[in-house]
Parts: structure tokens; C-alpha cells; sequence
């Protein structure tokens, strides 16, 4: 795998989490839910920031234009978020159904969604930099 690879996904990852920071600062009201909200942020974050990675290394060995990479990265990115936000919403609802009770537990996850959005927008030239460069020979690449 590509070093630089890691490194975007890691400078993602870190924004990501600060923009989610600011976002869900008017929660700052209630200190214990915030302090909550950014731990469960954390935790929950570690494993959509390994499918990021694995996402933007499989991406980056498709033989398809940079353009298309990146919206592919995007939608995947929102998938992953939207898997790892609602499995931290429903770990902090003790397993309730969190959709349909529980609406302080989707404005977090909604709030974790917005920010990974966001981060990757504003990060695109840098993203589409590494998607544009194989990460192996051509031999090891993919095609569509």
C-alpha cells in the first residue's frame, strides 16, 4: 500500500473528526453529552477510517478517470459513515430501534455524516491527486 495513501486518509480522518467537533459544539450545553458524543465519535471512527483506506487504495487501481474515482470514493465514504454512525447510535441506545424513538441519537449520527462529507469535499484536489497515481505496477491494477 501506498504510504501517501495512509497519510490523506489519516489527514481525512483527523479532519473529519475536528469538523464533527465543531459541528456538535451547540451540545457543548450538556458537557457529559458532548464528551460522549466524541468518544463514541472516536471509537466509531477507527473502523470507517480502515474501509477509507481500503476504499481509496481500491479506487486508486481502477482504470477509470480520476472524476469518476472521486465520486465513487464519495459514495462509499457515504455508505461507511452511515454504517459506522448508526452502529454507534445504536450501541448508545442500549440496542432500541433509534430511528423511530430515539431522534437525539440521529442528530449525532447525521451530524458524523455532514462532517466525513464535508472533509472529503474540501479535500478533493488532494484525494484525486492519490487516486490519479497507481498504487502498484499495472499489473496489479484493476479494471472496470
Amino acid at each position: 500500500m501506498n504510504k501517501e495513501i495512509l497519510l490523506k486518509s489519516i489527514g481525512t480522518w483527523l479532519r473529519s473528526l475536528l469538523t464533527y467537533a465543531l459541528i456538535t459544539l451547540p451540545s457543548l450545553f450538556f458537557p457529559l453529552m458532548y464528551i460522549i458524543s466524541m468518544g463514541y465519535a472516536i471509537i466509531w471512527s477507527l473502523p470507517a477510517l480502515l474501509l477509507f483506506v481500503l476504499m481509496l487504495w481500491l479506487l486508486s487501481m481502477l482504470h477509470v478517470t480520476s472524476e469518476l474515482k472521486f465520486y465513487l470514493l464519495l459514495l462509499s465514504t457515504v455508505g461507511i459513515v452511515f454504517l459506522c454512525t448508526w452502529g454507534a447510535a445504536w450501541q448508545f441506545s442500549g440496542g432500541q430501534d433509534v430511528w423511530d424513538n430515539y431522534l437525539e441519537f440521529v442528530l449525532f449520527p447525521i451530524a458524523g455524516m455532514l462532517a466525513a462529507v464535508l472533509v472529503v469535499l474540501v479535500r478533493r484536489q488532494a484525494l484525486m491527486e492519490v487516486l490519479a497515481t497507481p498504487s502498484f505496477s499495472h499489473h496489479s491494477s484493476l479494471s472496470l
